[in-house]
């Protein structure tokens, strides 16, 4: 799936001098999935250059097609890709397993002898080992002939995070992958005359780091085939088995510097010391080079005699380009060195196609030979170039390139020559450049703001049937599925269990979406029976026809909106109302008795405010009705009365704590005090009491009396004599 390259080209770097160490280690032939050989390509020869350092390359070879050899594999729902050469689960490349490594990059050549083609192969990581990691590589100067015969991972669903950005010539991939998995490609039909270079980011400088996961990828290689043996016919089945043979290929291996570009090409590493494409210094056939004009066996551009080529300047400028923010008119380069005057040019990312005049949109003043730190630039404002726009108005990649002054104006002439004046400082042949990724700071918020869907889906109970998103924002018309957990397990689709009404571009609080009711799909339950985790997916639709049809196309269409290539999502725990209220109701009966026992407390409290109630003993001498009026008279008259005999009646006082228990029952209590005094019953002023309203009389006296007067006229009634009330 070839996707726009915006925000994903990476930055064109020069060549620059570095060291590297050869390393050759014997690998074992079983699992690379065929034989090895010597190229049989017509003896064709290539070279991996960076920097100063050059490495002949010999292809690995076989009689099968190199997306066989390479032996991409998925598991059995992707076969219909056209990369997958067998159905397995490993996600990743059989063929090369023998050459994989963990956390390592590699960069070889394969031949098909059967019908003499040479591929570019990359593998990143290995099958059986790694911690994963992230690439991206810009790839140029790709045969125009040639085609991705192997892209790994490249297929339709949204366990497939590498983005494909093909345009003729050249390819930007961004690659991650997952441990105990491969990713790579190959592409078919280079030849002597290819010239690839590979601009390399790994880690965290590569676009989808962290998308897989956090491995990072620790070595860059380039593998050479060095062994002499024949065709070999050990044709492998699965992952490091063959029939039986356990050969060996002499392979080298050469460590890259991971953040400089490399070079593939045909010729020899002569080739490249002589700066030919393979054709000798000496054209005209004789013992001499042709730069010795003379025969004196010198090279008459050395004009000093000091055996060096006074043609060539040893002194190059130098330059550093920083990635920064900017209001779209102008940028900064920290630094440029000019050892003859000169200027800084600012191209766009168009250089990278091949087009160096057009490409320029800015361009210093004049500079004298010498060092510069923090010089602006002016955007679009060039001699001798139109432009439409006035400054920036994306984030984009730019390249600050040093020019020489050559026509002695000192007006910047590259442009109105075309070329032909006041060229690039050059390094080994190659313009010296530094890249920025320039972010328009004005810009930035919005541009993330309408890239894609946000979705929130919070923790929440259900009875089954329905959820509710808490809020979703589509920037274009499309939908919010709902997955259950089959998703984590790589089952996009089987996991839709509930899809909302289509829904135009906008945010949305509170949306309920609907549970087993989703177009394209057939489900055995309708409603959720257990708890579980659910996830919200904002989904775009794509078909134009205003209906769901991920399920239906199984995955074609209406996919999900993404976030750097990963579906935007959140989760929630969701629980079934039913469960949870059948727990909540036995709680409440638990708490009932819990109830009760406070409410027979104050039952238990009332009999202490009902004792107070046996004063209608005391008032039991008032021999009138009268007492019930004047409640705290009587309580003064009664000692004076003979009741004083009454009174050392403490039976009845004494049976009335006794009856405290019957004191629960209503506050007749007194009523049923008075059968128990024997003594009282002798006069019908126990009766009197009965129907006076003695509850008059307690009413009034508990308030002021029953916690401690009441208390203290019982007590003192031991002398004989009523004790007086106190208060």
């Amino acid at each position: 799936m070839e996707q726009d390259s915006n925000g994903y080209r990476r930055s064109y770097r020069r060549l620059a001098t570095l060291a590297v160490v050869l390393s050759v280690a014997l690998v074992p032939l079983s699992g690379l999935g065929a034989a090895q050989q010597a190229d049989a390509a017509g003896n064709q020869s290539y070279v991996a250059v960076q920097g100063e350092e050059c490495t002949p390359i010999t292809s690995f070879s076989d009689n099968k097609s190199a997306l066989a050899y390479y032996d991409y594999r998925l598991p059995e729902n992707f076969s219909d890709n056209p990369s997958v050469n067998q159905t397995g689960d490993i996600f990743g490349s059989g063929g090369t397993a023998a050459l994989q490594e963990p956390n390592t990059s590699a960069v070889f050549l394969y031949t098909d002898t059967a019908n003499n083609t040479t591929s570019l192969v990359f593998v990143h990581g290995e099958v059986e080992d790694g911690s994963g990691g992230a690439a991206t590589f810009n790839i140029t100067g790709l045969p125009e002939d040639g085609n991705w015969t192997v892209r790994d991972d490249d297929f339709n669903d949204t366990m497939s995070l590498d983005n494909w950005t093909v345009n003729g010539t050249q390819s930007v991939v961004d690659w991650a992958w997952p441990s105990e998995t491969t990713d790579g490609g190959v592409y078919s039909n280079v030849s002597q005359d290819t010239n690839v270079t590979i601009e390399p980011a790994f880690n965290e400088e590569a676009e989808l780091f962290g998308e897989a996961n956090n491995g990072t990828v620790d070595t860059w290689q380039v593998i050479s085939n060095e062994s002499d043996n024949t065709t070999i016919s050990n044709e492998s089945d699965g992952m490091n088995e063959s029939d039986g043979m356990n050969e060996s290929v002499n392979v080298t291996r050469t460590d890259l510097v991971m953040n400089e570009s490399l070079q593939i090409s045909g010729g020899t590493c002569e080739d490249v010391a002589n700066g030919t494409d393979g054709d000798d210094a000496d054209t005209d056939g004789g013992a001499t080079d042709d730069a010795d004009s003379d025969g004196d066996a010198t090279d008459d551009t050395d004009s000093d005699g000091d055996d060096t080529d006074d043609s060539e300047t040893n002194e190059t400028a130098t330059v550093a380009f920083d990635d920064q923010e900017t209001d779209g008119t102008t940028v900064t380069v920290q630094n440029v060195t000019v050892p003859e005057d000169g200027y800084v040019a600012i191209h766009n990312d168009s250089l990278l196609d091949g087009d160096a005049v057009g490409s320029v949109i800015g361009v210093s003043d004049y500079l004298e030979a010498g060092s510069y730190d923090n010089l602006s630039v002016e955007l679009f404002d060039v001699p001798g170039a139109d432009f439409d726009e006035s400054e920036l108005t994306e984030n984009a990649t730019l390249i600050a390139m040093p020019h020489e002054e050559t026509s002695g104006d000192e007006s910047y002439d590259f442009v109105s020559s075309n070329g032909a004046d006041d060229g690039p400082y050059t390094d080994n042949g190659t313009p010296v450049t530094d890249d920025a990724n320039v972010t328009i700071a004005n810009d930035t918020d919005d541009n993330e703001t309408n890239e894609t869907a946000t979705v929130t889906f919070d923790d929440q109970e259900t009875d089954g049937t329905s959820v509710t998103v808490q809020n979703v924002m589509v920037p274009n018309d499309g939908y919010v599925a709902i997955h259950n957990d089959s998703l984590l397990d790589g089952d996009a689709v089987g996991s839709v269990i509930g899809v909302s009404d289509y829904l135009e571009a906008g945010s949305y609080d509170s949306l309920t979406v609907e549970l087993f009711d989703v177009p394209g799909a057939e489900f055995d339950e309708s409603e959720l029976t257990e708890n579980g985790t659910l996830i919200a997916m904002p989904h775009e639709e794509t078909s134009g026809d205003e209906s769901y049809d991920f399920v239906s196309s199984n995955g074609a269409d209406d996919g999900p909106y993404t976030d750097n290539g990963t579906p935007v999502t959140d989760d929630a725990n969701v629980t079934v109302v039913n469960d949870t209220d059948d727990n909540v109701t036995e709680t409440p009966e638990e708490d009932t008795p819990v109830d009760d026992t406070p409410v027979d407390s104050p039952e238990t409290d009332t009999p202490a405010d009902d004792t107070p109630t046996d004063t209608p003993a005391d008032d039991t001498p008032t021999d009138t009705p009268e007492d019930d009026t004047p409640t705290d008279t009587p309580a003064d008259d009664t000692p004076t009365d003979t009741p004083a005999d009454d009174t050392p009646t403490d039976t009845p006082e004494d049976d009335t704590p006794t009856d405290t228990p019957e004191d629960d029952t209503p506050t007749d209590t007194p009523a049923d005090d008075t059968p128990e005094d024997d003594t009282p019953t002798d006069t019908p002023e126990d009766d009197t009491p009965t129907d006076t309203p003695v509850d008059d009389t307690p009413t009034d006296t508990p308030e002021d009396d029953t916690p401690v007067d009441d208390d203290d006229e019982v007590t003192p009634t031991d002398d004989g004599s009523p004790a007086p009330l106190s208060g």
